[in-house]
């Protein structure tokens, strides 16, 4: 599987960093909206609904859960049902984001792991989605945890 993984720093220490990230609330876009479905003592199991707005209506979105959570540190979730993202790379999508230490604040990397069904119409879509996700998405995010931070 081809690595996709990507990081960026932020300037606040990794605790603070994860806890943005992991916060339903801090999503960096008014067109997502993410929301808890079922939560966990540790972490492990607990399940977001997430969908997109266009226009003021719901559109597309899915499930995730935590496949991993070590707080502060790293946690993964597999996205599950639904979602652009399973039609844009043809398979199983799965997220880990790791939170290390580095110069004052946090690098996080972002390793999403994902199969390729169709390859020709997945390895265009996926290139896009990678794209959009480097270049807007990822340095929203990374806005947005300094600003609660």
């Amino acid at each position: 599987m081809k690595d996709y993984s990507h990081t960026l720093h932020v300037d606040v220490p990794p605790e603070k960093a994860f806890a943005a990230v992991v916060d339903p609330e801090a999503q960096p876009s008014r067109f997502m909206k993410t929301e808890v479905v079922e939560e966990t003592a540790d972490g492990v199991g607990t399940k977001f609904r997430y969908y997109y707005r266009v226009l003021g209506k719901n559109l597309g979105g899915g499930t995730c859960t935590f496949s991993e959570y070590d707080p502060g540190r790293r946690f993964k979730w597999d996205f599950a049902d639904g979602g652009p993202e399973m039609l844009l790379t043809g398979g199983p999508v799965s997220s880990t984001w790791i939170f290390e230490e580095a110069d004052g604040g946090t690098d996080v990397t972002v390793r999403p792991e994902f199969e390729t069904r169709i390859p020709v119409l997945n390895h265009l879509a996926r290139g896009a989605m990678l794209w959009t996700w480097r270049h807007r998405t990822l340095p929203k995010v990374m806005a947005e945890i300094e600003k609660r931070a």
